[in-house]
């Protein structure tokens, strides 16, 4: 993740100075949020605490998880410009993207562990799946109705009725489906992933 991170800023520094123009700069602010999460979850899981700090602090990160596969959204930017070549931005974009994803593949590996050691093996699927779906109707909820993860803190009646409204109204159909689908990308790519890094893991 570290040279996965680097690498982003690199190619978005190397933007910046050939073209002169900073219309990317936001995704160093996404990228941090998308840090966040992998924060709180280990500051939340690496040490012995009480059970009810760590459910406390499991709702934070929670909140903050959209955050790290939100990057794959931000490709919804991609236009041609008289900037830079198109192939390079397809690249930096991606760029951030794979490593918001390999952000929230990390976090939710370790979330995931705690669960399965508090209520069995049995629930890491159930629990990943609960997970994906609800980070990804985050997701739909930042990109769409531009609401942020702080806003549950800063502004809550704000984020239900939003909530409310989108689930009642005409678009809550493209609501679902987006979380659906976008849930199942996550699902069959952090299956894929995590069965590699076990599979590698393996002696021999």
């Amino acid at each position: 993740m570290l040279v996965l991170t680097s690498f982003s800023c690199l190619l978005l520094w190397v933007r910046i100075v050939r073209t002169g123009e900073g219309r990317f700069l936001f995704l160093l602010w996404n990228l941090f949020l998308a840090l966040l999460p992998l924060w709180v979850g280990r500051v939340a899981l690496l040490r012995p605490r009480r059970t009810w700090l760590v459910v406390a602090l499991l709702l934070v990160w929670l909140a903050l998880f959209p955050n790290a596969p939100y990057l794959v959204t931000d490709l919804v930017h991609l236009k041609r410009t008289s900037g830079a070549p198109l192939w390079f931005d397809v690249l930096l974009l991606l760029s951030f993207g794979v490593t918001g994803l390999f952000c929230a593949f990390r976090t939710l590996d370790e979330v995931l562990a705690w669960i399965c050691s508090r209520l069995g093996g049995g629930m890491r699927f159930p629990a990943l799946c609960g997970l994906c779906l609800l980070a990804s109707f985050g997701i739909y909820l930042g990109r769409f109705l531009r609401l942020n993860s702080w806003d549950l803190l800063t502004s809550p009646s704000r984020v239900a009725l939003s909530v409310a409204e989108l689930l009642s109204g005409p678009k809550a159909f493209n609501a679902l489906g987006f979380s659906g689908l976008f849930a199942g990308f996550l699902v069959l790519l952090y299956w894929g992933w995590s069965r590699e890094l076990r599979t590698n893991a393996r002696p021999g």
